[in-house]
């Protein structure tokens, strides 16, 4: 008699075409040494077996077994068993997410109290994330022909599509000057909440900008671009005084005068705003950065080596040459070199000594290192 397949058992993908040659030639010559389990007249484990038995010409032997949960039961079976990609697994996550099992005290399949698991458990079971299952999902829904070549492990092959794409808040900053070319995670954090501070209205969707959004990040970033750099105007003001017609020479002078204090003054509030800033900077990487290099301080002291000084000062005494009178030039040379080679190893031998031990000079504070600084 042959047995139909469990819901639970069908998410796993059959056994690979060189596997399964393996397995009914095993089963021509050994026999069938494990059981086929079944559960209410289901295959739960051994679907592989049941088909090489079948192959091989051999009557199949089966077993009933009970648990409480089908689903948990073919995880035991199939994950510890088989070496799945993580795209296989994210694809198994999607299925057993998909799944609905009845409850195995029921007389028929799906009768009453399904088993159900969202997103989160399936990805959890099949050591995978959740966002990784919502695209599984998603591919079984659009194509699922890739999805069960996904869950075999085969090559798919994408498809092409045109993207278009949206102008990001990154690519205005950049236009403004206010975020470089090569800005990284954190300087982009630290101008989203500069740019939140001027409007807390705005929005930064990863796909993109909409023309209303664009026009108002270009705004925000136009003014953080004056804040940031109050002489960019100092051309325009120039032009603008060139150009009057009528001011005098005197008063062009004062205005020139003016003009060149109120640079002073600004260049002034930039260097201190720049130092400030700097100490914000230091305060927050200076500790960690101390942290770490406490710890490999630590490490490299207490390194001990794979033998004691007593014990290198005999080896190395052996390799002298001078210990051998009797040798030929050839000998001399090779217990030389081993001599040197053994002398440039002691610190990786014996580990350091207290004299040459690693001391930890690096400043602890923000004013520890302003007052090395100055």
């Amino acid at each position: 008699m042959k047995y139909e397949a469990h819901p639970a058992a069908e998410v796993f993908p059959l056994m690979p075409k060189k596997d399964f040659t393996i397995l009914t030639d095993s089963i021509k010559r050994n026999g069938q040494n494990k059981a086929i389990e079944l559960l209410d007249g289901l295959i739960i484990d051994g679907r592989d077996r049941q088909r090489a038995c079948e192959a091989a010409g051999v009557i199949p032997i089966y077993t009933d077994i009970q648990t409480d949960d089908p689903i948990e039961y073919v995880l035991v079976c199939n994950e510890h068993r088989k070496h799945y990609t993580t795209r296989q697994r994210a694809a198994i996550a999607a299925d057993l997410a998909t799944l609905k099992v009845g409850n195995p005290n029921r007389e028929s399949i799906g009768s009453f109290d399904p088993i159900e698991l969202s997103n989160e458990q399936a990805a959890s079971k099949m050591n995978v994330s959740p966002a990784s299952v919502k695209r599984a999902k998603k591919r079984k829904a659009d194509d699922p022909e890739a999805h069960e070549k996904v869950k075999r492990g085969e090559k798919v092959v994408k498809t092409k599509t045109e993207k278009v794409r949206l102008i990001s808040w990154t690519d205005i900053a950049m236009k403004h000057g206010v975020l470089p070319k090569t800005a990284g995670g954190v300087q982009k954090r630290k101008l989203k909440e500069e740019m939140l501070i001027v409007d807390d209205t705005l929005e930064f969707p990863r796909r993109g900008l909409n023309p209303g959004q664009a026009r108002q990040v270009d705004v925000v970033c136009e003014d953080l671009r004056r804040r940031k750099d109050p002489l960019g105007d100092k051309a325009i003001a120039e032009k603008i005084v060139n150009e009057l017609p009528t001011i005098s020479v005197t008063a062009k002078q004062k205005l020139d005068s003016a003009i060149r204090a109120h640079i002073r003054v600004l260049d002034g509030e930039a260097e201190y705003h720049l130092q400030e800033r700097l100490k914000q900077e230091l305060a927050i990487l200076l500790p960690d950065y101390n942290e770490a290099h406490d710890k490999n301080i630590e490490f490299v002291n207490s390194y001990h080596g794979v033998m004691t000084h007593a014990e290198y000062k005999l080896v190395i005494g052996l390799l002298h040459a001078d210990k051998y009178p009797g040798i030929d030039d050839v000998q001399r040379a090779r217990l030389d070199k081993g001599f040197h080679i053994l002398k440039t190893k002691k610190e990786l031998l014996c580990g350091l000594s207290d004299r040459n031990k690693l001391s930890n000079s690096l400043p602890k504070t923000v004013a520890d290192l302003w007052a090395r600084r100055k």
